[in-house]
């Protein structure tokens, strides 16, 4: 993270995401070029908070990104991907898709890989934990003191 925009960084899904494309983690976590397409993506029925594409010479990989941030305390539920997923899934066709739940947690975020199985249904295929260093201090704090990696993923 540049020096300078880490004392305006919030805890928000906003700030998790604009982390997540400083950092490039999800190329450097799924070992591919992986680049934004837009946050958030405001389909209806609903909406998905990052949509990435993987930019390689084999065909390309959509990735939308279910966040969730320390400020609003919630965790990711299976619900809430499989409905980002249902909603990519009705608007594009003929691409492989591979949902993303990711986390922020103080020291970083964590990331849950999904796939769909035979009837459409998620489920988590690989998990990683990401470790800033050095952390991000609005992160780590909130009135004053230390959070612990409470939220959960799904």
């Amino acid at each position: 993270m540049p020096d300078e925009v880490k004392p305006y960084l919030g805890n928000d899904e906003g700030a998790l995401l604009s982390v997540m494309d400083y950092c490039d983690v999800l190329s450097q976590a799924l070992g591919e070029n992986i680049q934004r397409v837009q946050h958030p993506k405001k389909w209806q029925p609903g909406e998905v908070d990052g949509l990435y594409v993987s930019i390689s010479e084999q065909a390309p990989i959509l990735y939308p990104v279910e966040a969730k941030a320390l400020s609003t305390g919630d965790s990711v539920n299976l619900a809430q991907v499989q409905g980002a997923y249902n909603t990519v899934i009705a608007k594009i066709k003929d691409i492989k898709i591979i949902p993303l739940a990711v986390q922020m947690i103080a020291e970083g975020m964590y990331i849950a890989i999904f796939e769909a199985d035979e009837s459409g249904h998620l489920v988590i295929t690989r998990s990683l934990k990401i470790v800033l260093e050095p952390p991000i201090d609005t992160w780590r704090k909130k009135g004053g003191k230390r959070l612990a990696d409470q939220p959960t993923l799904l």
